[in-house]
């Protein structure tokens, strides 16, 4: 197993920025609704589509900051962990799931396509 190399670090320019959570307010008052969901996690990710990238990179062993022409596929199986995986990423993901012939993590809960990102 690889180990986190606490050495490497971004340029100070590329560290990602910090943001307050986001707090998803159920519209009916009872429960929050896909609905509520998606339409409060697509503003808050568009609003930092630049970001994303340059922070899913900040941990690789030689930091490479990423590009905001990745294809990025947003997961979220929990409603408090939202992961954003390039196309390719989750493609070879889902294709070694199905050849392991099992379930890959990311088909569990609700995928939102944020290409438009």
């Amino acid at each position: 197993m690889e180990e986190f190399d606490e050495d490497v670090q971004p340029e100070p320019g590329d560290k990602p920025l910090k943001f307050e959570p986001l707090v998803v307010t159920a519209s009916n008052g009872d429960s929050v609704t896909i609905h509520d969901y998606v339409s409060a996690v697509h503003p808050w990710l568009t609003a930092r589509r630049e970001q994303i990238p340059r922070a899913k990179h900040v941990a690789d062993d030689e930091y490479t900051p990423g590009t905001t022409d990745e294809k990025l596929l947003v997961s979220a199986d929990n409603a408090d962990l939202v992961s954003a995986q390039d196309e390719k990423e989750w493609l070879a993901t889902l294709r070694r799931a199905f050849e392991r012939k099992q379930a890959p993590p990311t088909t569990k809960g609700l995928q939102v396509n944020c290409q438009a990102l």
